[in-house]
């Protein structure tokens, strides 16, 4: 019998790249723009999310977090998928443009969902 497809890691990663999707002033390279707007992915999602995330000189960090992999988790995510996505240079290398950035988490997720799902039926 099949798991589901999408864990909630994955809408997680999928709100997040709704988030940079509809942000204008999106940036890869800063977690927060000089006015205090939300700039990247990690960054969107955590203003979105202020019961799980605080800034603490303007990086968002876990409420309940501790280290690198607590955030990793949080998005299930190994520590090369992390950069992959969450690196300055992730997302493609994304840089300002937020519609690539989310194209790229969504492709990111389906490989993901479609892993998980292969992994499934060889059982």
């Amino acid at each position: 019998m099949l798991t589901t497809t999408k864990t909630v890691e994955d809408l997680r990663l999928l709100e997040a790249a709704d988030i940079a999707e509809r942000n204008s002033e999106y940036n890869q390279r800063t977690f927060k723009n000089d006015h205090g707007t939300p700039g990247c992915m990690l960054g969107g999602y955590a203003a979105a999310h202020p019961e799980d995330f605080s800034f603490i000189l303007g990086c968002p960090r876990l409420r309940n977090g501790k280290t690198a992999k607590d955030h990793e988790n949080y998005f299930g995510l190994q520590s090369d998928e992390w950069a992959e996505l969450f690196d300055y240079v992730g997302c493609g290398n994304a840089g300002r443009d937020g519609k690539k950035a989310a194209a790229y988490v969504r492709a990111f997720v389906e490989r993901r969902a479609l892993a998980r799902i292969a992994a499934e039926t060889s059982k």
